[in-house]
């Protein structure tokens, strides 16, 4: 499958994906991914990180909430655009940018790795 097809499929599902993850719909990310993703990073307070396929920013906002810096990107417009009110008391925390056709690598944004 091509990126641009990619892509398409993602933006056509971006606002039915956002609506039922907020609804609570998405039990295994809330459950079980997103806690043991977040039990293997080291303190991120003060550090800067890049969310790839960040989709409707469920980690991202749990990352700024730790109080990480975060650059986020998707390849789908509507999840760039349709983050929550919350995120607007963050936006000195971040920056969200759409991804185009590349992603520079991460040492060259600034973005401190973690395992």
């Amino acid at each position: 499958m091509k990126r641009a097809e990619v892509a398409q499929y993602w933006e056509a599902n971006a606002e039915t994906w956002t609506r039922h993850a907020r609804a609570g719909y998405d039990i295994y990310r809330d459950g079980l991914n997103t806690p043991a993703f977040l039990d293997m990073l080291p303190p991120v307070h003060g550090l800067s990180g890049l969310d790839i396929g960040c989709g409707e920013g469920s980690n991202t906002r749990e990352l700024v909430r730790l109080g990480a810096r975060m650059h986020a990107i998707d390849v789908a417009p509507t999840f760039m655009c349709g983050w929550p009110p919350p995120c607007k008391r963050l936006c000195s925390a971040w920056s969200i940018r759409r991804l185009q056709s590349c992603v520079r690598p991460v040492d060259a944004v600034g973005m401190d790795c973690w395992p």
